[in-house]
């Protein structure tokens, strides 16, 4: 009897820090898909104004 009650202990403290490795995970990837998100969203509009047009350039210029 006491061998059982030890068994339910052990496997629910497992149980518990199965949850929490699974919360994390679900939480860093969320970040991750908000900054790629993110990063998408600035990165829409490439070829600003101040960027040097592509190309071959004149080497005498």
């Amino acid at each position: 009897m006491e061998k059982l009650i030890v068994i339910l202990i052990v496997l629910a403290l497992f149980g518990g820090a199965i949850a929490v490795i699974h919360r994390n995970h679900k939480r860093e990837q969320a970040a991750r898909r908000a900054a790629r998100q993110a990063a998408a969203r600035t990165d829409s509009g490439a070829g600003a104004a101040d960027s040097p047009p592509p190309g071959p350039r004149d080497p005498k210029a």
